[in-house]
């Protein structure tokens, strides 16, 4: 119970029956008003939490299913952390460490014991390489110096390789052997790459590599058309793309569309136009229907001259 805060409310808790009940004190500038209820909860089955409902700023009633209380200053339903500003007790160090690891939202390097540095990291997202390296250059002295190194990745959802780089030299003493992967080359692969050129924290040096593998797959989408239709390219001079999101910017079932249109020799040019809910689904549907139709239309020329 008291008086708790998660940006931008200010809430009072109170004990009801089993429960526990949250109101609005102030509404920090939304449409939130004093004592409308924000939060309801009370223990789930197993009582190793709390089931209830965190009202979002649109007043949809977000539930959740395991609320725990951290301490005695935190309370977190999810993605949701409040922090309990009166009456404030203090929390034991262990609670405290906890507290800032897994609320951290970006890099950090924590001295837990004498004999342990813990290296929080959220993401390996590439906005967070800058970071991350700044982090481990400064703490290097005391990371060569301490006996055990934590690496907390706790719901990192992934990222960039290069944002862990420079974490590798601290786990690996002896030569590192690296497997490159292939690219296949879509219009959607290819806009992904280019994604990566706007990314926070880029380097000069990783934009000319990016910007080099991407003009080889761009240089080599007809290859998928290439392999696809090798058995007819003895008859087919070229094949054209149209790609089109019937959608627009909205998202959409079904909604993007791919027309490929071959010019075969001496025939007049045989086009498909197949759908799928992405630009690579809709160009390998379209693929498959026009090799179907090549295929009609040989499979006939060749029986004609039987």
């Amino acid at each position: 119970e008291g008086i708790w805060k998660t940006e931008p409310y200010t809430i009072g808790i109170i004990k009801k029956d089993d429960g526990y009940v949250g109101f609005i004190l102030d509404g920090g500038g939304t449409a939130w008003q004093k004592n409308q209820i924000k939060i309801r909860m009370k223990p789930n089955t197993d009582n190793q939490g709390y089931t209830g409902e965190f009202y979002l700023r649109n007043y949809y009633p977000y539930k959740f299913v395991n609320a725990q209380f951290i301490g005695a200053n935190t309370l977190i339903i999810d993605r949701f952390a409040l922090k309990r500003v009166n009456p404030k007790t203090q929390d034991a160090v262990a609670i405290k460490s906890y507290i800032e690891l897994i609320g951290a939202q970006e890099p950090l390097m924590q001295q837990y014991s004498a004999n342990t540095l813990v290296l929080r990291i959220p993401s390996f997202d590439g906005g967070f390489k800058k970071q991350i390296d700044s982090v481990l250059a400064a703490n290097h002295d005391k990371i060569i110096s301490t006996k055990n190194l934590v690496i907390d990745v706790r719901n990192n959802g992934g990222g960039s390789d290069g944002s862990y780089q420079q974490i590798m030299k601290y786990l690996y003493t002896n030569p590192i052997r690296i497997v490159t992967t292939q690219m296949y080359s879509t219009p959607l692969n290819n806009k992904r790459m280019e994604g990566f050129l706007n990314e926070p924290g880029i380097s000069e040096n990783e934009k000319a590599e990016i910007t080099a593998e991407l003009k080889k797959l761009n240089d080599n989408l007809s290859s998928t058309i290439t392999s696809e239709l090798e058995r007819y390219s003895e008859h087919i001079s070229r094949v054209e793309i149209f790609l089109a999101d019937e959608n627009g910017a909205k998202a959409g079932v079904n909604d993007k569309r791919c027309t490929l249109e071959a010019r075969v020799n001496g025939r007049e040019p045989i086009a498909v136009t197949a759908h799928g809910d992405t630009v690579d689904m809709a160009f390998n549907n379209a693929i498959d229907k026009l090799h179907s139709s090549l295929a009609t239309v040989f499979d006939r020329m060749h029986d004609h001259h039987k």
